[in-house]
């Protein structure tokens, strides 16, 4: 224990005024001094026990005994220890700070300076301490050029400039002579130095003559200027102070002498032991079968080279036998890792060139005619026997070459048609026709999955991945097969995965098509979208009064049934007559494909036939308004024209109000008609093209040919462009293997 006078006081010796106990302050009543009686006794119980528990150490922490070994034994120890280990041990405890860092053990400092691997280190300067030398020596600085932290003693321990030792753009000689004043401009500046050449010290430079450093000029510059305007009494204690740096200058020039020999030695053993060691490593590891990859990763390797970079000593077979089996631990575990993630990204690239595979199917109909329309999703796909064998095999390389050679092409086919044909039996009993039924169906008859009636609909989204959609989430068989949740809509990820359970029949679309099929007098067997388009058969909505194509039928009715649920009947029923239990409340969480329960009444139709047709002139519902709002360039300019016409405000009403932008007709609707989602049937507009400058090829040819250049939008509207000819979407719009 050291006192403010700086005596060291033995460990057990107490002040006596702290042994006196503390004064109990009498009481009148009894009761008072009993009260302070049991008071202080319960201090000394808190007391006694924190003593007892300050004994017990917390797990988990080592005790060093360092303060309890005698010191002769301390110095028997330290006497194998260089400059740096001394360091390093005077800064694990604070008994070991003041016990070495005390004047009376700067011997064992000393003597760790000449046990320093890279030689025995000059004595320092008169006023500087054992201690404090070692500290700037081996803690290192900062670079006097590029500011970064290093740990090699300073090139000039003087001044106290660190240089980067590794770095070649720091520790040049075009660097390093910046430092110095130059020789032959030192005759300019000696009359304005004056006696300072006297005591300014000198540095051993490449020249071979000793020179003064820059700053120091610089400074004794000032420093003269400053004292010459000053009074004579501060110019008395300046030649003072100069006379005794000139007495000095002599014990600093020599140790500048002494401590640039033994740097330069201190660099070159420092560079070899790190070489050296380096290709011993190197060695051990080849030997041992590791890479040097995974043996740069072991955390047991990495604290020998820092130990032995630290002390620069050479690595010695004790030391490697003692690291080895910790560091072969280590690198068995870093193998297996890196073995497991490799295995991993081969099978997400070859999962991707799968899916790429997948995806040249769809968006290359004419190279791969062979293939069938209805194309799967990818999970699907990838399940296929073919695929899944290429796809785990992780030793072909280049599995998207290997998938585009023939014979692979025509296995992957015959797999997926033997899945589509076991699809299409499942959900043709689903539609009510068994297998023997559909066996004695004719050529001429089109299969209950071809048909106008077969809809279905997602029970986990509701949605047909379509962004505009016109059929209210019904799903075609071709765009069952190919259907996958979107993100937005199934927050589950395992969710989003195609399975059969997931698709029911669409009840309400079913009816709505069957009964425009029956009023249209078309057979419901032969019957394509094809058919209907050539006819231009139209339809009225007996609620809202708006004359629609087919395709709009069925998303309109649903519209109907999420803003009305039951709505008025062809009978002349109001909802309050219809049977309660028919149709199940609609919330904001449930979407409108749902709002029917299982085994219950579709409500009736609310459609007639229109008595104009798609020919006359009367004003059409927006044919392409999938392809308008589209995010491509050549049609953002089309949805800011002023030139669409709201077809739920009379003629009279029309013909005074002026043209709608896209926005603007979305706020009209749905602010006055309470219309929440635009569709084709709403509105209607005066029929512009694109750009010719951005027409796109309408060809199957054209699209191949020209595939690497396209993207997933300009793809799309390529299609849609192809299959209606005029744009018109509401024509027979088969997408086949397309799935929007």
């Amino acid at each position: 224990m050291v006192t403010k006078s700086g005596t060291i006081m033995k460990k057990n010796c107490v002040p006596k005024k702290l042994k006196k106990k503390p004064h109990i302050r009498p009481f009148s009543s009894k009761r008072g001094k009993r009260h302070q009686q049991e008071r202080y006794e319960s201090k000394q119980r808190k007391r006694h026990k924190i003593e007892k528990s300050a004994l017990t150490e917390p797990p988990g922490i080592k005790r060093t005994f360092f303060h309890e070994l005698p010191f002769e034994l301390l110095d028997m120890i330290l006497s194998y220890c260089p400059s740096q280990t001394v360091l390093s041990l005077a800064r694990t405890s604070k008994w070991m700070c003041i016990t070495l860092t005390n004047h009376r053990s700067a011997f064992i400092w000393k003597r760790a300076r000449i046990l320093v691997a890279t030689g025995p280190v000059p004595d320092p300067l008169p006023n500087i301490p054992e201690p404090a030398y070692a500290a700037i020596l081996f803690d290192g600085g900062l670079c006097h050029f590029c500011k970064k932290e290093v740990k090699v003693p300073p090139k000039y321990f003087y001044n106290r400039i660190w240089v980067c030792s590794d770095n070649r753009r720091c520790n040049n000689h075009h660097k390093l002579d910046s430092l110095f004043q130059d020789p032959w401009t030192l005759e300019e500046s000696k009359l304005a130095l004056g006696r300072a050449l006297e005591w300014m010290p000198y540095y051993p430079s490449r020249w071979g003559q000793g020179v003064f450093l820059r700053s120091t000029v610089e400074s004794a510059k000032a420093r003269i200027l400053t004292i010459n305007a000053d009074s004579e009494e501060i110019k008395k204690l300046w030649d003072e102070e100069e006379a005794y740096l000139v007495q000095r200058k002599p014990v600093i020039d020599e140790y500048n002498w002494a401590y640039s020999t033994w740097e330069k030695q201190h660099i070159g053993y420092r560079s070899d032991a790190i070489a050296q060691n380096q290709d011993r490593w190197y060695h051990e590891a080849e030997r041992a079968g590791w890479t040097q990859a995974d043996a740069r990763k072991s955390l047991s390797l990495k604290e020998l080279l820092k130990t032995k970079k630290r002390l620069n000593a050479f690595m010695t077979d004790d030391d490697w036998e003692f690291y080895f089996p910790r560091i072969s631990a280590e690198i068995d575990q870093i193998r297996i890792k890196r073995e497991s993630l490799e295995l991993e990204h081969k099978r997400q690239q070859h999962r991707q060139a799968v899916i790429d595979f997948l995806n040249k199917l769809k968006s290359r109909p004419a190279t791969y005619r062979d293939f069938p329309i209805h194309l799967p999703s990818p999970d699907v796909f990838r399940k296929l026997p073919v695929v899944e064998s290429f796809e785990q095999n992780t030793e072909i390389k280049w599995l998207s070459k290997k998938l585009e050679q023939k014979d692979i092409t025509v296995a992957i086919k015959g797999d997926l048609e033997k899945w589509l044909a076991r699809m299409r039996k499942v959900f043709a009993d689903k539609l009510g026709f068994k297998a023997k039924d559909v066996a004695l169906l004719g050529k001429e008859v089109l299969h209950p999955t071809e048909r106008l009636t077969a809809l279905f609909e997602c029970k986990k989204c509701g949605k047909n991945g379509r962004i505009y959609d016109q059929s209210g989430g019904s799903l075609t068989f071709h765009e069952v097969v190919a259907h996958v949740c979107p993100k937005y809509a199934v927050k589950n990820e395992k969710e989003r995965k195609w399975d059969l359970a997931k698709f029911t029949v669409d009840k309400v679309a079913v009816e709505v098509v069957r009964e425009a099929i029956r009023i249209g007098g078309w057979d419901e067997a032969k019957s394509t979208k094809k058919r209907i388009a050539k006819d231009g058969t139209r339809f009225d909505c007996k609620e809202c009064g708006l004359n629609m194509v087919f395709d709009c039928l069925v998303g309109h009715a649903k519209r109907h049934l999420q803003t009305s649920p039951v709505g008025k009947s062809d009978d002349g029923r109001t909802p309050q007559e219809i049977p309660a239990g028919s149709l199940k409340t609609t919330t904001n969480e449930i979407p409108p494909e749902r709002i029917i329960e299982a085994g219950t009444e579709v409500p009736p139709l609310r459609f007639s036939l229109s008595k104009y047709s798609a020919f006359d002139s009367k004003p059409k519902p927006y044919p392409n308004l999938e392809l308008l709002m589209m995010d491509i360039p050549q049609y953002n300019g089309l949805r800011q024209k002023p030139i669409y016409y709201c077809l739920h405000c009379p003629e009279e009403v029309r013909k005074k109000r002026k043209g709608y932008t896209i926005k603007g007709l979305r706020s009209h609707l749905g602010t006055l008609h309470k219309v929440k989602t635009l569709r084709s049937e709403d509105f209607f507009g005066e029929e512009q093209k694109p750009a010719k400058e951005n027409k796109v090829h309408s060809t199957n040819e054209q699209m191949a040919r020209q595939q690497g250049d396209m993207n997933e939008s300009e793809r799309m509207l390529a299609w849609l462009m192809e299959t209606t000819g005029d744009g018109n979407v509401h024509a027979e719009v088969e997408p086949q293997q397309h799935a929007l």
